[in-house]
């Protein structure tokens, strides 16, 4: 009989192929290298170290606060996993809520974090009091709070390993469904709005395509705004608030992360970073992103220009 160590490390290979990390129930796309650490813990996988991927990236999934003052991240400081916040100049660096949660979105009203922790969905006060659990559904996770906070959507894993996006009303929390074979939902600065992408696997020798898509959720009219065709994986779209742009990673050809823009009026598609970048985040004015670093020997949070230039670090692992 395989180790409890060996059957991870199986696992976590298989589904690194698949584009997921499942240990025990839970699933998150491949590149969340730290979160195998914290899934290993949870799940019982014998050590952290036997199934820890290379490169590892430390400070992970940054999200800003709506006025911009601060940063949320996952990372493993001082042995404490969870939840971390981080001013926007790269001072005051604290714990908010440990465990394994990932994946948090503020609040427009920056009352709230929502986060993903053991495949459900909860919001705590950014004051770290009154945590409430929001989606109790296992497989969630990529909260995203409406324009006027009456709503979450966000990610469910289907039993097939496939992403469909949901929204629950905060309100009654009652669910419904958006959006199949769905993935990176956010809200526009419309509150009834919401954008999503969809990956088609077309069996082309050309790759798969992808559907940018915005989708009114009260009246049902939605709109391709962008689609293309790519044999690489791209991944973590951030729309501009202006509608004008796309912010992503892409997984250029030797498989280093990298984040792009493309501008919908040009079609043009332009590289921002050179030295690895991963789980991009817009600023709430659309005039910066946060993102990891992931040349070799960082693996923290920096900021740069939304045209690529003045980048700067924010976190030091």
């Amino acid at each position: 009989m395989k180790s409890k160590a060996a059957a991870c490390a199986m696992l976590l290979a298989a589904s690194l192929r698949k584009g997921y990390i499942p240990c025990g129930e839970r699933m998150l796309r491949r590149i969340d290298f730290s979160i195998a650490l914290l899934l290993a813990f949870s799940a019982g996988c014998s050590s952290p170290e036997e199934v820890r991927p290379s490169p590892w990236y430390p400070h992970i999934r940054p999200a800003w606060s709506p006025n911009g003052a601060s940063v949320a991240f996952t990372a493993t400081i001082g042995g404490q996993s969870g939840i971390w916040l981080v001013d926007s100049y790269g001072a005051n660096v604290r714990l908010f809520h440990g465990g394994d949660a990932i994946g948090a979105a503020w609040s427009h009203d920056g009352q709230w974090i929502a986060f993903s922790q053991g495949n459900q969905i909860y919001a705590r006060r950014t004051s770290g009091d009154s945590l409430r659990l929001i989606v109790a559904h296992g497989g969630s996770n990529r909260p995203s709070w409406s324009a006027d906070d009456s709503r979450l959507a966000f990610v469910r894993i289907t039993e097939n390993d496939e992403p469909d996006v949901y929204m629950v009303s905060l309100a009654d929390l009652s669910q419904s469904l958006v959006a199949t074979g769905a993935n990176y939902p956010s809200w526009t600065t419309t509150a009834s709005e919401l954008f999503y992408v969809q990956r088609q696997t077309n069996g082309s020798v050309n790759g798969d395509i992808y559907w940018l898509t915005i989708r009114n959720v009260d009246s049902l009219s939605e709109q391709t705004i962008h689609s293309f065709i790519s044999m690489y994986e791209h991944a973590f779209f951030q729309l501009a608030p202006d509608r004008s742009a796309v912010y992503y990673e892409h997984a250029v050809v030797d498989q280093t992360w990298q984040i792009y823009r493309t501008h919908f009026a040009t079609s043009s598609t332009i590289p921002l970073t050179y030295d690895g970048g991963d789980f991009p985040a817009l600023s709430p004015d659309g005039t910066k992103i946060v993102y990891t670093r992931t040349a070799s020997g960082d693996g923290g949070l920096w900021v740069m220009n939304t045209d690529g230039t003045n980048k700067r670090r924010l976190t030091t692992p």
